[in-house]
């Protein structure tokens, strides 16, 4: 069962004792209402990475990944192209 998207927001990702950076947007599939990754933003600033739900093990209060979960903008496009974001439809549907 997929986790309810607005839930992952704001959540820390880490690897075992390490943040390496908080869920600012989450990617849905381009039809429906399921999750296929999480836009994460760095802990150090700067840069967002795309980690794909399928590299995740969620839990109530933080995201467990490896950082090789993590994929760079080029990396990442496949489910950019494929998506849609959470923030994106609440724009377009007037919740923001």
């Amino acid at each position: 069962m997929s986790p309810d998207p607005a839930s992952l927001l704001g959540l820390p990702v880490c690897h075992r004792e390490l943040r390496l950076g908080t869920v600012s947007d989450v990617l849905l599939a381009r039809w429906g209402e399921g999750v296929v990754a999480m836009v994460v933003s760095s802990a150090w600033g700067g840069a967002s990475y795309v980690l794909p739900i399928g590299a995740a093990t969620i839990h109530a209060d933080r995201i467990d990944t490896s950082p090789f979960g993590l994929l760079s903008d080029g990396e990442a496009e496949y489910y950019r192209q494929r998506g849609r974001t959470l923030l994106h439809d609440r724009e377009t549907r007037g919740r923001v």
